[in-house]
């Protein structure tokens, strides 16, 4: 499993377990307005904070792994390549050898 298959399943779990929490906050509390104030100014505060830090820290982590998946080194997949189209029978081992030496000297 890649890394952003990997932090979008984190995304959703976060999302929902804080709906969870959310909802039996307010069903425990009856929903009443004076309720949600008193939670988020008293006592709560500091999960308020964590799951701010938590949210936020997994969408940073997402568009990292978004990034760094699309600039992977193109030389690599080009080695990958030829050593799949030699694996085939695509090309012969001198064409295969000679590409791999062509890549390892642009290096």
């Amino acid at each position: 499993m890649n890394t952003l298959r990997i932090s979008i399943v984190a995304l959703v779990t976060f999302l929902v377990v804080a709906g969870v929490v959310a909802f039996g906050i307010f069903a425990y509390t009856g929903f009443s307005p004076d309720a949600y104030h008193n939670l988020m100014h008293g006592g709560l505060f500091p999960l308020h904070a964590v799951g701010m830090v938590g949210f936020w820290g997994i969408v940073l982590a997402m568009l990292y792994a978004a990034f760094k998946e699309t600039n992977a080194s193109s030389d690599e997949d080009a080695e990958r390549a030829a050593r799949r189209r030699y694996a085939r029978g695509d090309i012969d081992k001198e064409t295969y050898l000679e590409i791999k030496r062509t890549l390892s000297d642009k290096q």
